[in-house]
């Protein structure tokens, strides 16, 4: 089963697209705090994430700052950014930083879902 950890301090937005997200089939975890999420990453061994999606604007440790940490720890899966402050200079910091693709969270709907799962997560 394909595992997704999403990850926004704003509770009704992690709700919405932990829901969407859900709606794949995927299992999903979710967690509002960047610090924790970082650690659930690290934890993820035995079942480890195919999947990751993160706000960019949050405390603690910044959606750019999560991304280097996370790649950082040496996690290969798809990690996809989604904002309500999209611009192309923080997308193209975002790209460059390790993000495989960088969203406009205004978008979010049940469709940009699918298509971020359809891309991204390994197929069985």
């Amino acid at each position: 089963m394909i595992q997704i950890l999403v990850v926004d301090d704003d509770e009704d937005t992690l709700m919405l697209m932990s829901l969407y997200f859900q709606q794949t089939g995927a299992q999903v975890v979710s967690e509002v705090d960047s610090q924790i999420a970082y650690k659930r990453v690290l934890a993820g061994e035995k079942a480890p994430f195919d999947l990751i999606v993160t706000d960019i604007f949050m405390p603690n440790l910044n959606g750019y700052q999560f991304a280097e940490q996370v790649r950082g720890s040496g996690f290969t899966g798809a990690l996809i950014a989604l904002t309500c402050n999209f611009s192309e200079e923080g997308r193209e910091q975002g790209l460059a930083i390790g993000f495989d693709d960088y969203f406009d969270k205004t978008t979010l709907s049940p469709q940009l879902v699918r298509e971020i799962y359809q891309k991204h997560c390994p197929t069985t």
